[in-house]
């Protein structure tokens, strides 16, 4: 395992070999204040992986056997730094030892540490956590190694964040995330369907903007289409999205929702191409255009009537799956070559999530450098 798989120990605890003897470390006989001194006298270079120093390693030391000190009496002395240190008589206060020596050099590191914004990171299984990003100001004394700079911190994809931009987007890109998570219990306790809590959570206007991709402004839900023929059999697309002034996409879109865990792709070895899911949501999708197209005077009413503009040639949009599932080359391959001649655009709901991470970071580093 590398140093950068390893993480900085909690703390180190110190015992003796024998309770009536010194310690024997590396062919030295030495007493426990000589090891306790030896480690606070590590040279500044010896880090922990953590970009610890190791000299600053919470010390724990047992001192505990049969009512003496295990080392030489001849030898007791308290060592010169005694930062972050316990020495325990009493077996039973061991745990709790070192946890108030771990509490303590916490507090002290936190104290030496600057808040200079907050990170979004993303694990090896790319979801995404919020935290304080904390930089070590360079001064006597440190504790973590100074070289730690906010150059450092892009380099290990940790995106800094003001204050301002935490409290007003990052709860709704965790709110979006527990949704991925929690939204097939939503939808019993609610007795929705699944995509209907999707519809409601887009249709909100805190989280609308996550699927303007910077062309759309507006999102209607449930907008009745008409049959011109039959009123009682109406369509209903989830969304249609109202375009920016100006915007390259100037008919609008209608988009609608399926599930995360819709499979994208057929497992076939040769020629693997879309499911019948996503080709069902394709259909629908068509419809729902052929119909507004249709110039019918109801469904031109109608539209005037809940939207106040009409949608002229609109392009479609389908939210559904996660890419990560996905084979990426195959996926892009049959996008690129079966829905854009339909004017249908894939989207995945882990593509929504990592452009508001994006969206956000950008949104930062254009406002603070």
């Amino acid at each position: 395992m590398s140093l950068r798989q390893v993480e900085a120990p909690d703390a180190v605890v110190i015992a003796a070999e024998q309770e009536s003897v010194p310690l024997n470390v590396g062919g030295s006989w030495m007493d426990a204040w000589d090891v306790v001194e030896t480690v606070r006298e590590l040279p500044d270079d010896a880090l922990l992986p953590g970009r610890v120093r190791a000299k600053t390693v919470p010390l724990v030391l047992c001192s505990y056997g049969r009512g003496v000190m295990f080392y030489a009496p001849a030898y007791r002395r308290h060592p010169r730094r005694v930062r972050w240190f316990r020495e325990v008589t009493d077996p039973r206060r061991l745990l709790t030892a070192v946890e108030e020596c771990i509490l303590e050099w916490r507090r002290s590191l936190l104290d030496e540490l600057d808040l200079v914004g907050y990170a979004i990171t993303r694990d090896e299984r790319g979801e995404y956590r919020v935290g304080r990003a904390l930089l070590h100001p360079p001064r006597d004394g440190d504790m973590v190694a100074a070289d730690v700079s906010p150059e450092g911190l892009a380099r290990a994809h940790w995106y800094v964040l003001p204050s301002d931009v935490l409290e007003r987007d990052l709860p709704g890109l965790a709110e979006f995330e527990d949704l991925l998570n929690t939204y097939e219990e939503r939808a019993r306790l609610l007795r929705k369907k699944p995509e209907t809590i999707f519809q409601e959570f887009f249709s909100n206007a805190v989280h609308a903007h996550m699927l303007y991709e910077g062309l759309y402004d507006h999102n209607h839900p449930k907008v009745t289409l008409p049959d011109p023929v039959r009123p009682r059999r109406h369509y209903q697309p989830d969304l249609i999205q109202r375009p920016r002034p100006l915007s390259a996409a100037k008919g609008g879109r209608v988009l609608d929702f399926k599930l995360p865990d819709v499979k994208l792709l057929t497992r076939t070895a040769f020629h693997p191409g879309f499911t019948a899911d996503l080709w069902r949501a394709v259909q629908q999708l068509r419809d729902y255009r052929e119909r507004i197209d249709s110039g019918a005077p109801a469904v031109v009413l109608e539209l005037q009537r809940q939207l106040g503009w009409i949608p002229a040639k609109p392009s479609q949009a389908v939210v559904i799956g996660l890419r990560d599932r996905e084979d990426p080359e195959v996926l892009q391959h049959r996008e690129e070559t079966l829905l854009r001649d339909l004017d249908v655009r894939l989207i995945t709901y882990d593509d929504v999530l990592n452009r508001e991470v994006q969206r956000i970071v950008l949104q930062h580093r254009l406002s603070a450098g």
